[in-house]
């Protein structure tokens, strides 16, 4: 098995990364990859993203919950790194490739279930004949009146080959002592860092602030906290379900920044109680 079919069994790094957890699809493919012993012939899984996770159960129930099916699984060496267990592998069953196997935390090698590989794209049908005689639509449109009136409603410069912008979100709603309401960070989790449980916003912010490289987090009604990177993307959630804030309620620079505020005027009072 040669890299390149490493590479094109690897799934897309942003839809691992949705996967909240560590990416380990890069650091442990070899494994991820292997062929099943009880299934030598069959085709290598499609659409691969190995991820450390806290699922709390098993791997199979934690890929079936993101619409894949766990092709392998194994405990975690617990340090929060692409590590394997291999030596205590064997004390639950091995059935499944280990993706029966119940942790708290465990690396899951989820793959795209083999009834949803698309099938090829149908060919797209012929051009229908030119009539004879009857002049391309080309050669209509370069003869036609309405040809210089399009070119005069033309959009401005490169306008025309730009993108469509995306929809803005809603105005920032603070909530004391500096916390975005209904707010969270995307990607969920920054690398290293999973998924753990807080009874409050205040505490996952505490745990923000104690580690490294941590600018921003995110906090869930269920107690989920995640923490982000500063290159993280505020993303919207439902009404209730969220609250998002810096590593620091004295860094304030951001959250103007979020709220269209100025530094050089007075601060807004809902910063500061």
């Amino acid at each position: 098995r040669g890299p390149a079919t490493v590479l094109s069994a690897g799934a897309a790094a942003e839809e691992c990364l949705a996967f909240g957890g560590v990416d380990c699809t890069a650091a442990l493919a070899d494994w991820a990859l292997a062929p099943d012993p009880a299934a030598p012939d069959s085709a290598p899984p499609l659409g691969v993203c190995a991820v450390l996770v806290d699922t709390d159960g098993p791997c199979s129930d934690f890929c079936a919950s993101r619409g894949k099916r766990c092709v392998r699984a194994s405990d975690d060496e617990g340090t929060g790194r692409c590590i394997l267990q291999e030596d205590g592998h064997a004390r639950q069953t091995l059935e499944g490739r280990g993706c029966l196997q119940s942790w708290r935390t465990q690396i899951c090698v989820c793959a795209a279930p083999v009834s949803d590989t698309p099938p090829a794209p149908p060919a797209p049908p012929p051009p229908a004949p030119a009539r004879p005689g009857a002049p391309g639509r080309e050669a209509w449109e370069s003869s036609s009146p309405h040809q210089a009136a399009r070119a005069t409603q033309a959009l401005p410069g490169d306008a025309r080959e730009l993108p469509p912008e995306e929809p803005p979100l809603p105005p920032v709603r603070l909530v004391q002592p500096c916390f975005l309401k209904d707010s969270w960070y995307e990607p969920k989790n920054m690398p290293g860092q999973g998924r753990t449980v807080t009874h409050s916003a205040e505490q996952c912010q505490r745990r923000c602030t104690r580690t490294l490289g941590c600018a921003r987090f995110s906090w869930w009604a269920d107690g989920g906290c995640h923490l982000q990177e500063f290159i993280s993307i505020r993303r919207v959630s439902r009404p209730g379900l969220s609250l998002a804030g810096p590593a620091d309620c004295q860094d304030e620079a951001e959250l103007y920044a979020l709220i269209g505020g100025d530094l050089s005027a007075s601060p807004p009072s809902p910063l500061h109680p």
